[in-house]
């Protein structure tokens, strides 16, 4: 969608999660981003105070009840919200992933520092000896 979205020279819009946009961050991605040419769109996100929680809830009839009133320039804001709910959901995949692989090696690291012969934590038959 858009490498290049910038909220300032060192922090990338795209590695905050859009869930914890705020009002300045949507209003920032809708000037440099893929809807930077939807004409009201930036004033309805300002004067309506929409965070990117928000931003992820749109539906049609929200936006017109924010005055953008033709139906293909919210089909086309919604296809765009749709691609950040769908990078929400990757990035939120991605992280469940990785803490789940690192929980796993951690287990498996004190399994196998446990099974070492003088450890005074060998696991025999599942119990501890003494």
């Amino acid at each position: 969608m858009a490498d290049f979205l910038q909220i300032s020279d060192d922090e990338d819009i795209l590695e905050k999660p859009v869930c914890d946009w705020t009002v300045h961050d949507v209003c920032h991605w809708l000037q440099i981003g893929p809807l930077q040419d939807e004409a009201g769109l930036f004033q309805a996100v300002y004067t309506h105070n929409i965070s990117g929680r928000a931003l992820l809830r749109l539906t049609d009839n929200l936006l017109q009840r924010m005055g953008i009133d033709q139906k293909n320039q919210r089909r086309v804001i919604l296809i765009e919200v749709l691609q950040l709910r769908l990078q929400q959901e990757v990035q939120q995949l991605l992280y469940i992933t990785q803490e789940q692989t690192s929980e796993r090696q951690n287990t498996l690291n004190f399994l196998r520092k446990a099974k070492e012969p003088g450890n005074p934590r060998e696991m025999t038959d599942g119990f501890h000896r003494k």
